[in-house]
């Protein structure tokens, strides 16, 4: 099972941002998308969830041609996204935020979701607008893992987070892989998101200009200093 994105373009009014971009991740494996800041990362991830209105190619999930679908139907279809702002609501509870994501028959229900973080068990009744940015970190995918995904695409989740939470998203990151759930990571620290990926494509000015293993990627100082200023 995989999700597979295959020669997708994307623009911003006339502005052509991605230029066919091809790139896949597996199920239970973790693919980490780096790049620069403005090179295109976070359009990838809003163009496969239906973000973008302005796109073509092909994208499949499982084989299932999912392009071009609204958000919540590509949801349900099986692939979660959490956003670099994180989409907390600020008026909802943390036990709202949650619930709010829940589908019927999903293997994981709230229970388990603080089962994986157990520092929001005693925060349910705080308002999301009253977190800090770690905790709405742990809700934001908590609440995406609550419909049921084989798939999640995670946009820098250790952005601006105190070191101590950055350690229980990347160990989250860990343990979702061994669940078998599929990751698209975008994460400016090139070193934490090699150190766990798979597989690694790098991006530049929209076009994939790199791809390979993260192991080979993170050994590569060549590759680590051209294309992301590492080294």
């Amino acid at each position: 099972m995989s999700l597979s994105v295959t020669n997708v373009n994307a623009y911003y009014g006339n502005f052509h941002v991605l230029q066919n971009i091809s790139l896949a991740v597996e199920q239970g494996t973790i693919h980490v998308l780096l790049g620069r800041n403005g090179a295109g990362k976070t359009t990838t991830l809003r163009t496969i969830f239906g973000l973008m209105d302005k796109w073509s190619g092909s994208i499949t999930l499982d084989g299932e041609d999912i392009g071009g679908r609204p958000p919540h139907l590509i949801n349900r279809a099986g692939l979660a996204y959490v956003p670099e702002y994180r989409g907390v609501f600020g008026d909802l509870t943390v036990r709202e935020n949650l619930a709010i994501s829940e589908y019927p028959n999903s293997p994981w229900p709230a229970e388990r979701v603080l089962d994986l973080f157990p520092p929001l068990r005693p925060l349910l009744g705080r308002r999301g607008g009253h977190l800090s940015g770690g905790e709405q970190q742990m809700v934001a995918i908590g609440r995406a893992l609550m419909s049921g995904p084989k798939f999640v695409l995670l946009d820098e989740p250790s952005q601006g987070l105190a070191p101590v939470i950055v350690d229980i998203v990347i160990d989250t990151l860990v343990r979702l892989r061994n669940e078998k759930i599929g990751i698209l990571l975008v994460e400016q620290n090139a070193e934490i998101a090699l150190e766990i990926g798979d597989e690694a494509s790098i991006i530049e000015q929209g076009e994939i200009v790199h791809r390979g293993t993260a192991a080979e990627t993170r050994a590569s100082p060549e590759v680590m200093a051209t294309y992301l200023s590492v080294g």
